[in-house]
């Protein structure tokens, strides 16, 4: 039966994967995920990292070769073995990622003692459906201590969370993406909504599954946007203020089929589209809004840090979990700018204050509400002081 499901597995990893002949250079730093790449090279020297595919793009043959040997003959994943058989050949001094909730990563450090491993938080951190998910829910997660050399975390919050399970050196710098140079600009409109709404596969039955065994669906997490977008669109109407809504993806095929979704909730007459183009489209067309709203996007999160107006709409909580709310563990269900309820009459409180508050009072609010959940660090000096230490070449 091992041997089965190990074909398998194999026969999953490699299906739909690309494949290298050359070998990859010897590196002074690794970056372990594709995507991390997008935003770690705005500071690296091009051509002093290597790159490890770990979303099953791509495998090198001659890796992939020693890897299905000893696959067979070990306790670990075909994905855990490759990885570990690229990191050695590679034998950087310096391994690095932005997906801070991969427990593989955690476990690197086990087999190569001489490694110093680096991961950067890149969103907001909870319970259900994420990675703490299984490590809350699983007796034998629990007792067991992982070890990352450096954590680059958003806050208090989730440098909390992470102390129980992983020993390292742990430093609060907010987002890295949000603390790259995007200016803020001139106010150019009204009321932006950060549309959380993904195109999906007929492959993709549900979102997830939790570790009780509770399938989320796809549905369930988006059917809020529907009355969220129709609550804008009157709120709008009644203030004389412009509403705008956001896209998620940067492909066109996929932009055509947000402004469809848009559509059937209200005329396009209504509001503005805005399509994430790209790379950082989202960050400059939020730093030039005046009022920004979201359900539990991370971009909540960021915009407060820069102390942009925010309305937060944490209203996924029967699907998302408890931790979906805004503020988790520590902030109350409500606040100023934010609510977890679901009704019109909390929509238009929190939206009022945000809307009518002066700067003053926004500041002093954030002050006492963000700070603790989400720093600021404008150009990510902390990470390159550590990234120094470590003789990166930046």
């Amino acid at each position: 039966m091992l041997i089965k499901k190990k074909l398998i597995e194999l026969y999953q990893s490699l299906r739909v994967a690309k494949f290298n002949i050359l070998l990859p250079g010897k590196k002074s730093l690794l970056i372990y995920d594709r995507l991390s790449e997008r935003h770690l090279s705005n500071y690296f020297n091009s051509i002093s990292y290597e790159v490890l595919d770990v979303r099953k793009e791509s495998f090198n043959i001659p890796i992939l070769t020693i890897s299905l040997i000893k696959y067979f003959f070990n306790k670990r994943s075909i994905s855990q073995t490759y990885c570990i058989e690229y990191i050695q050949y590679v034998n950087p001094r310096v391994v690095i990622t932005l997906i801070d909730n991969n427990k593989n990563f955690w476990n690197y450090k086990e087999v190569f003692k001489n490694i110093k491993f680096v991961f950067v938080q890149n969103g907001t951190r909870g319970v259900t459906g994420d990675v703490f998910d299984s490590l809350i829910n699983n007796k034998d997660q629990k007792q067991k201590k992982y070890f990352v050399d450096y954590m680059f975390v958003f806050g208090d919050t989730t440098e909390r969370l992470y102390r129980e399970y992983i020993d390292g050196e742990i430093y609060r710098i907010g987002s890295f993406v949000n603390n790259m140079n995007h200016p803020i600009g001139e106010c150019v409109r009204d009321i932006v909504y950060v549309l959380q709404f993904k195109i999906i596969g007929k492959d993709k039955a549900y979102r997830y599954k939790t570790a009780a065994g509770r399938k989320i669906t796809w549905d369930d997490c988006y059917s809020y946007n529907d009355k969220i977008i129709k609550y804008l669109r009157e709120y709008c109407a009644n203030n004389n203020m412009t509403l705008s809504i956001l896209g998620r993806s940067k492909l066109v095929s996929e932009q055509v089929e947000e402004e469809k979704y848009i559509n059937k909730i209200i005329p396009e007459d209504c509001y503005e589209y805005i399509p994430s183009k790209q790379k950082y489209t989202s960050y400059d067309e939020l730093l030039r809004s005046k009022i920004i709203v979201v359900m539990d996007s991370t971009l909540g999160y960021e915009m407060l840090a820069r102390r942009k107006r925010v309305v937060y709409l944490g209203v996924r909580e029967e699907t998302l979990g408890e931790s979906s709310r805004f503020g988790w563990p520590d902030l109350p269900e409500k606040g100023f700018f934010w609510t977890n309820e679901f009704k019109i009459s909390e929509f238009d409180r929190v939206t009022n204050n945000v809307v009518c508050a002066t700067d003053v009072e926004w500041k002093d609010i954030c002050d006492r509400h963000v700070t603790e959940l989400i720093k600021y660090d404008p150009g990510n000096s902390k990470f390159l002081s550590i990234m120094r230490k470590l003789n990166v070449d930046l």
